[in-house]
């Protein structure tokens, strides 16, 4: 069975065969080096958090715009309805 252990300076590692240590940073090296081979994202914790605050700012500018009822007007799609209120009221009026 194998254990770990990380005191804030010094991995290790050990099973019934063996122990292996090293500092923070060569394990991060080889941690990095790992993800990158299986095309797993690299960036940190932190790194990662800065991005998710960077999309989620950028998806509500997006809903921001597309709350603006004129940016619907020229989209062709069958799901969407409009109703253009100035030409009802016209009609209704004459």
């Amino acid at each position: 069975m194998s254990r770990f252990l990380y005191d804030g300076r010094v991995w290790k590692f050990e099973n019934e065969v063996m122990s292996v240590s090293m500092d923070d940073a060569t394990f991060q090296k080889h941690l990095n080096a790992y993800l990158t081979s299986k095309g797993i994202d690299t960036r940190t914790y932190l790194q990662l958090l800065a991005y998710v605050d960077q999309v989620l700012n950028q998806r509500i500018e997006a809903a921001a715009h597309l709350e603006n009822p004129e940016y619907w007007r020229e989209i062709d799609d069958p799901h969407i309805r409009i109703i253009m209120y100035g030409r009802w009221q016209k009609q209704r009026k004459s």
